[in-house]
């Protein structure tokens, strides 16, 4: 066995962390990243990640894929000839049947395949023994569209987080079923994983990481002494909250006792709603008022599996005519409704993308296996109007359409991040800090800023987080998700440039 203090005479390897969400496989790649022994397995095959990767190595934009699979793993393998990778499993289904489909590879095996691109690999199966947790913490981030804090948390909007039991249902067996996936890809391939809970490394962290490097070849010889990890807890009350609710709703609908065959048939709605016009895009909160207008009690809970429950959803119609849509929300009754009670029902609503007037319905619908059929005919019905305020439509002229995120008047872009935009032409990046924008923004795709230390910077959303430095005559590369300082990689020289980001008030 290879030992810890011998890692330059290491053979070419591959560590892949097979993963599903929210199981602690981030924090996993952090810890074993920072120990500088078996390479950053980062989520590296993510769509996302593939383009950033493209921009970072200089390749062209029409490099096909396969190639750009081995270019990710010849720049990421490092100085010991290790390579490590973090994936889940949509991810290699989909690039194990695109590989098949290049010329010579049709009838080989998904072994085969994968050994095509990891000829030497250390498979690691990352769980998490609590799906439900899992699966709360999976409903939260894809709601906050926030996945993870590093250093600091990031604020968001608790009251526009309404608990969800049929979305964390759904997420849990998924989660069930993608794992099971991952153990029966190994049956059949004949492979052994090693096999780690995100329960056990955070009760064990350096025994659990030297059981990886040991599995992984390495002998240990010291303990490892790595860096605090910089990812923080992203568990609150709300995640409290929400189990509590979940397991009692769940109890409540396993009770032989409820008999399940009452579901509205009179009701009266009346919704509250907030001021318009709205931002396109915009996640609001409305506050319903549900009345049983019937001479039965209602049971609106209804089995485990998600199949016949009796929710409410709100449907977009726009006056242009053009096909309405259900909202994704839900909002939840009490699970049982006594004749002549009222319910208050909270729900958030995203607001269409476009500009333009809405009829916003509100109905009582039967949701089987998540397919919403309509109840009650009678619903109540406001009109939203979506715009932009002045500054707002400056800055959506020269960002284009982004969407709006559940931090306080922040709005979010795939290629750039986070950023507030209301004091337009300057906005605040959650990184960076203060920049003041000018140019043409996205009628050319050419986005000029000026920062408190760089001076100004011009970069695209093809080119960021590559930047071009008038100051300094030079490109620089940011290392995403640093602050405080921000650093910057000079791509001639490969100078690291830190800067301090100006947070102070414009």
């Amino acid at each position: 066995m290879q030992r810890l203090n011998d890692i330059e005479s290491s053979p070419d390897s591959q560590l892949v962390i097979c993963a599903t969400p929210r199981c602690g496989s981030t924090f996993l790649g952090n810890e074993l990243a920072s120990a500088n022994l078996i390479g950053n397995p980062e989520e590296w095959f993510q769509n996302t990640n593939m383009e950033e990767r493209k921009r970072a190595y200089g390749l062209p934009a029409d490099i096909p894929a396969y190639k750009l699979l081995y270019e990710i793993i010849k720049n990421e393998t490092i100085s010991n000839g290790w390579f490590s990778i973090k994936i889940m499993w949509e991810t290699l289904k989909c690039n194990i049947l695109y590989l098949r489909l290049l010329e010579g590879n049709k009838d080989k095996t998904d072994r085969e395949l994968v050994f095509s691109l990891f000829p030497n690999p250390v498979f690691v199966l990352m769980t998490r023994k609590d799906k439900l947790k899992q699966a709360i913490s999976y409903v939260k981030a894809v709601k906050t569209n926030i996945w993870e804090y590093r250093e600091q948390a990031k604020e968001y909007d608790a009251n526009l987080l309404q608990f969800d039991f049929l979305a964390i249902e759904k997420a849990r067996k998924e989660l069930i079923a993608d794992e099971k996936t991952w153990m029966k890809f190994f049956a059949e391939n004949e492979l052994q994983p090693l096999v780690i809970s995100y329960e056990e490394l955070l009760k064990e962290r350096s025994t659990t990481l030297n059981k990886i490097f040991n599995f992984a070849g390495f002998e240990y010889t010291h303990p490892l002494n790595t860096p605090k990890n910089a990812m923080l807890r992203m568990s609150d009350n709300i995640n409290s909250e929400w189990r509590e609710k979940y397991l009692q709703l769940k109890a409540y609908i396993n009770n032989p006792e409820i008999i399940s065959t009452h579901t509205p048939c009179k009701a009266i709605i009346k919704t509250k709603s907030r001021s318009s016009p709205l931002m396109p895009g915009e996640r609001f909160l409305l506050n319903i008022q549900v009345e049983n207008a019937d001479n039965v009690h209602w049971n609106t809970t209804g089995s485990i599996d998600g199949c016949e429950w009796t929710i409410l959803r709100a449907k977009w119609i726009s006056n242009d005519g053009k096909q309405p849509h259900w909202d994704m929300s839900r909002g939840y009754l009490p699970a049982r409704l006594d004749p002549g009670k009222i319910a208050d029902v909270k729900m958030t609503v995203t607001a269409p993308e476009n500009v333009g007037v809405y009829t916003l319905e509100i109905h009582i619908v039967l949701e089987e296996d998540y397919q919403p059929n309509i109840l009650i005919d009678a619903s109540d019905a406001i009109t939203i109007t979506t715009d932009y305020d002045k500054k707002a439509k400056l800055a959506s002229n020269y960002f284009g359409p982004s969407v709006i995120s559940q931090l306080a008047n922040w709005k979010w872009l795939p290629w750039l991040g986070y950023y507030y935009d209301p004091l337009f032409p300057w906005i605040c990046h959650d990184k960076i800090g203060w920049m003041l924008c000018e140019g043409t923004g996205v009628k050319s795709d050419e986005y000029y800023f000026s920062q408190n230390e760089l001076g100004w910077i011009k970069t695209s959303s093809k080119e960021f987080p590559r930047v071009w430095s008038n100051n300094l005559n030079a490109f620089l590369e940011y290392e995403r998700g640093t602050t405080n300082p921000c650093r910057f990689k000079n791509v001639d020289t490969g100078e690291i440039i830190e800067v301090e980001p100006a947070f102070k008030d414009k």
